[in-house]
Formats: structure tokens, C-alpha cells, sequence
């Protein structure tokens, strides 16, 4: 297929156009396109011809002679046929328009495409840009070019990896958008070294970064703005660096490394290169290393986050941690062991768990901490996160929707029906307490976000948080691809327990909820407690609980030692609700002397 220069986000021809021509059941087309491509037979019954996916009236003509039409019946009626699609695209011509040329690309959206949403592609698609539906409220003209070399200030510890493009939403009158745009660059390097987009600050005269995110496989860089003209560019750091890390004992300093490049007391986050899943917070603690090709050594325990002790070497990617991190996030872990020497290791049916201690930056215990797994509704507590972030009505008054229904439904749910009316407070405590898929959905659409949209602030936010080994399909945890580590999950339980309506909804044995429209009150119990009232009398300050077969019985909670203190403790894949919770007991019982 020739190359398309406008991709529609949903449905139509390039730029939005059009070109509908109704063929009937007696035709096979044939296009032949000009890349030389076979033709191949193509049956439409009633479908819309492409005509090599071209707008305007000229390219019509210039590939009118492309197109073979093999009748059925007899050549009266494909004479007929012809004159009537080159007749049709006389008065259906699209709304938009585009002017084409080497390095710029400038296009019209009127209320059609405003409606549907755009993705405007620079002709040697080394840009992108995309509007989605209803971003703007007025016809726009937009532009995208790619701009020569200028004499632009070079960002400190920056290079850049791309042309420098500009583009331009000119609406009447010009405003900065309520909602993102996002913009896609090429990138032309071959490294896995931190990449962002950044835009030129006129005013400050310096380039500053957009939020990003970069897909190293394909070199391609995206990100989100609200401003509607920018001169934009790929740069990366020139402080990350790749090579090959070692192993020392460091009794004194457990998540430490050794560097030559970096200063000390430097925070350095490490990723192995042979699974990008895994990776470390370490910070400088000494110099070296001296041997060829080895670009760091690591603590012990740091090494083991990335790669089995007996492996000796694991090829890594350093780069300086966020700054923005706070102290208690900066820690991965991978030892079986437990952390305090003289007391019995906990015996744990459950694969991995995890004891934390957030203020002090410290683990208590640990077991396969570094193991990936489906978290399964332990994803409610990222939902919560991303919920509370869009400073929410709890007094707003929500209309189930089919959409809100899973389907099937599995798991728990609140009794509701499409139609039902029922106040974001009760979505709230019914998720959190019941755990109920329905109301974690309806709870999402409530911020007037996607499902998509709500999804990837997830994920960011993950990000931001330094769970650098999560990642989330869905707000329920039913999707078997939302996973996790015990590392990660315990520094969600620590930033999203700080929220009083977290902790009394994760905690209350059950919550009883009003369905306006039919005047009906609902409860909904808590499974912590629904199954077993074995951790009724241990001190929660929260938790949350999490089950699908793939994920097997999880449970994250935060709890409150007598010097009043809270800490994080993590079991994930226990075999029945019965055995998480005898499992946390013990993880809990263990922490309490670990404290003392």
C-alpha cells in the first residue's frame, strides 16, 4: 500500500477524508498501487473504495488509470460505474486540505475532524502529531515542519538525537488546550540512554523537558504538551552509560556501588540490559571499578536484583535517579533471606513477600522480591492513586453504564444494573472494601478520563513512584497482564496510605452503599476479614487484598508497631484466602520482633 501521510484516529481516509463510493456485489476491484505492488482482488459489497488512499481531486485523476475494474455482467455497467465515481469525487471532496512539500506538511480541521480526532504525519514520518477528539473547540490550521539547524542554546549534559520541528494549532482566537496533544519524534541513536523530548522556552531562553516516553525498539520518542506551538527536538543524557557491573560485599552499605563517573553519595539507578524489568537503586559509596569494559560494581544484595550472584556479570544500564524521588523510594531488593540476624526466618507458603520499613529506607525480610507477578485488585490501590489525583466530587451522582459491567463479570461486584444511579463515595468505599470491579470502572469514568487515558496516568504514575518493574492494562486488576513486584507494591502502600479515606475503606469489615433510583442499601464485606478473622486483632492501618487464578491470593498492608511507627509488608501468590492471611500474621509477627 502507498504510504498514508494523515491516519485518522478513527475511521476515514487521510486527514479525514472521505471518498465514499458504494459498489455493489458484482464488482471485484483490483488496485494496483504505484509502489508496484500485485494487484490483488479485493470484493467490496458496499464498502468504501480507497483509491490508494488519496484526498484530493488530482490524485483521483493521477490513479483513476491504477484501477482495474473487472466485471461480472457486461461493460456497460462498469462504463457506468467509472463515470460515476469520477463524478462523486467532483462534490465529495474532504473538508480538510493538506499542502505537501520535502519539510512541512499543513493541514485545516474542520468540526468533522475536530469530532473524530487526528493523527497528522510529517511526509518522511519523522514526526507525528495527534489531536484527539474534541481537543479542540474551533477549526484549526495546523502546521508541522522540520526546521534547519538554529542557533538555539545546547541544554548542559544534553546531545540531541533529532531534527528540530516545529508545529503550530492556530485556532481564533490562539489559547493553550484544556486537554494534551501528543507529539511523536524519531530519534537517531542506537543506545539505550535517557531520551526526552524537549521544547524551546522563548521567554527563558533554554529548552525544557516534556513528560515522555521512549520506545527504544522502534527509536521513537512520545510526549504530551497543552501548548498549541513549540519548536520541539529529542535530546538524551550524556551522564547514562552502558557496560558491564560486578559484585562486592558491602556489610555496611547494602544497596551500594562503586563508580569512577559519578559522585559520591550519587543516587544511580541500574537496569540490567538482559531483562529491563529489573533494576536498582544504588548509591556511590566508593570508586572503581579498574577492570576493562566494567562500568560499575554493586553491593551484593544490589546485584542481586538484576542477576544471580553465581552469574558474576550482568550488562547494565546506569543513568542518575530522579532527583524528585523521595528517600523511601529508593530501594530494590533480591536476597531470600531475612534482614535481621538472630531471629527464625517466617514459613511462608506464598512464593514472594516482602517486610519494609519506609521511613528508614530499609527491608525487614524479603522473599523473591524481585519476581514479576500479576498483582490481580492490589491494582485498586494505583486506581485509588490516579482517582484522587483529579481532586474528585464524592458527592457526584454516577449512571452505570454496560461499560462499567465487566464481561463477563468475574469476581466481586456491587449489585447494580445499567442505569442505576449510585454517589462517587459509595464507588469509592465499594471498590476499596468489597474490592468491586464494577464500581473500580465506574469509579475510573467518573474522572471523565478514557479507560485509556486513566490507564496510562497508571502507569506514569508508576513511574514516578520508582516502581520501575509495574505495569497496568486495566483499573481492576482482573487483566492478568497488571504486574508487580513486592518492592514495588510496598512503596504504593506507603504514598497511598497517608490518605485517611484509604485507610478506613481498605480497613472497615464491610461498607453499605445506597442505589438512588431503586432507594435500595447494599453492604459489601471485606475479604480480609470475610474468610478468616485470623489478622482481626493485628494493628492495619490499611490494606488491600487481590485474587485471580493467574495472581493467586495476595494481600499488601501497611501495620503499626507500639513505637508508633507504620511499615509495609507484601504476600503475593498465597494458595488460598486461608494462607495469606496466616502468611501476612506471620510476616507481621516476624516485623514487630525485627523492630524491637
Amino acid at each position: 500500500m502507498e504510504q498514508v501521510t494523515g491516519i485518522p484516529a478513527r475511521g476515514g481516509c487521510a486527514f479525514g477524508a472521505e471518498p465514499v463510493f458504494p459498489l455493489y456485489s458484482f464488482f471485484t476491484v483490483k488496485l494496483e498501487q504505484v509502489t508496484g505492488i500485485e494487484p490483488v482482488p479485493y470484493p467490496w459489497e458496499g464498502h468504501i473504495l480507497p483509491l490508494n488512499y488519496t484526498c484530493s481531486l488530482k490524485n483521483y485523476k493521477q490513479k483513476m488509470s491504477k484501477i482495474q475494474i473487472y466485471l461480472t455482467k457486461n461493460k456497460k455497467i462498469a462504463l457506468v460505474f467509472i463515470t460515476l465515481i469520477v463524478l462523486s469525487g467532483l462534490f465529495l471532496l474532504p473538508s480538510s486540505s493538506q499542502a505537501i512539500d520535502k519539510d512541512k506538511v499543513s493541514i485545516h480541521l474542520g468540526t468533522r475532524e475536530i469530532d473524530r480526532g487526528y493523527t497528522i504525519d510529517k511526509p518522511d514520518g519523522l514526526m507525528r502529531l495527534a489531536v484527539f477528539p474534541n481537543v479542540l473547540d474551533r477549526p484549526a490550521d495546523i502546521k508541522l515542519e522540520r526546521l534547519s539547524d538554529q542557533n538555539l542554546p545546547q541544554p548542559e549534559n544534553l546531545k540531541r538525537v533529532s531534527d528540530i520541528f516545529e508545529f503550530d494549532i492556530v485556532t481564533d482566537p490562539i489559547k493553550i488546550f484544556a486537554k494534551e496533544v501528543i507529539v511523536v519524534l524519531d530519534y537517531n541513536s542506537d543506545n539505550n540512554k535517557t531520551k526526552k523530548i524537549y521544547f524551546y522556552d522563548g521567554n527563558q531562553d533554554k529548552w525544557r523537558p516534556l513528560h515522555s516516553m521512549t520506545n527504544y525498539q522502534d527509536n521513537w520518542v512520545r510526549a504530551y504538551t497543552h501548548l498549541p506551538y513549540s519548536k520541539i527536538a529529542v535530546f538524551e543524557e550524556d551522564l547514562s552509560q552502558e557496560g558491564y557491573a560486578s559484585w562486592y560485599k558491602s556489610p555496611n552499605y547494602p544497596y551500594a556501588c562503586a563508580s569512577n563517573d559519578y559522585n559520591m553519595d550519587a543516587r544511580l539507578k541500574v537496569t540490567s540490559l538482559e531483562d529491563e524489568d529489573k533494576a536498582v537503586i544504588c548509591q556511590v559509596k566508593s570508586r572503581g571499578p579498574y577492570v576493562e569494559n566494567r562500568v560499575i560494581d554493586l553491593s551484593l544484595n544490589a546485584f542481586k536484583a538484576l542477576a544471580p550472584s553465581w552469574q558474576g556479570l550482568v550488562k547494565v544500564h546506569i543513568e542518575p535517579a530522579n532527583d524528585r524521588l523521595e528517600e523511601n523510594n529508593q530501594v530494590t531488593t533480591n536476597t531470600n533471606e531475612p534482614a535481621v540476624q538472630g531471629l527464625t526466618t517466617p514459613s511462608l507458603t506464598a512464593p514472594v513477600a516482602m517486610i519494609y520499613d519506609a521511613d528508614n529506607s530499609k527491608v525487614l525480610y524479603e522473599k523473591n522480591s524481585y519476581q514479576k507477578r500479576s498483582m490481580a485488585s492490589i491494582t485498586k490501590l494505583m486506581t485509588t492513586v490516579v482517582f484522587l489525583e483529579t481532586n474528585p466530587d464524592f458527592d457526584k451522582v454516577i449512571t452505570i453504564k454496560n461499560s462499567d459491567l465487566p464481561q463477563p463479570e468475574p469476581g466481586v461486584r456491587i449489585a447494580v444494573r445499567e442505569g442505576d444511579r449510585i454517589s462517587v463515595r459509595d464507588l469509592f468505599n465499594a471498590m476499596l472494601t468489597g474490592s468491586a470491579n464494577n464500581a473500580a470502572l465506574a469509579l475510573a469514568r467518573s474522572t471523565g478520563l478514557s479507560q485509556e487515558e486513566f490507564i496510562n496516568r497508571m502507569n506514569i504514575k508508576a513511574k514516578k513512584l520508582n516502581m520501575m518493574s509495574t505495569h497496568f492494562d486495566d483499573p481492576t486488576g482482573l487483566a492478568v497482564g497488571n504486574k508487580s513486584t513486592s518492592t514495588d507494591i510496598s512503596l504504593l502502600i506507603n504514598y497511598i496510605m497517608n490518605r485517611p479515606s484509604v485507610r478506613q475503606a481498605t480497613t472497615q469489615s464491610n461498607y453499605t452503599y445506597h442505589i438512588i433510583n431503586k432507594n435500595e442499601h447494599r453492604t459489601i464485606s471485606n475479604p480480609i476479614f470475610l474468610y478468616t478473622d485470623i489478622l482481626k486483632d493485628d494493628p492495619l492501618v490499611g490494606a488491600k487484598t487481590g485474587f485471580i487464578n493467574e495472581a493467586g491470593y495476595c494481600l499488601a498492608v501497611e501495620f503499626k508497631h507500639n513505637n508508633g511507627q507504620e511499615y509495609q509488608a507484601v504476600v503475593l501468590g498465597s494458595s488460598s484466602a486461608y494462607t495469606r492471611a496466616s502468611d501476612m500474621e506471620k510476616l507481621i509477627d516476624y516485623g514487630q520482633k525485627a523492630i524491637n
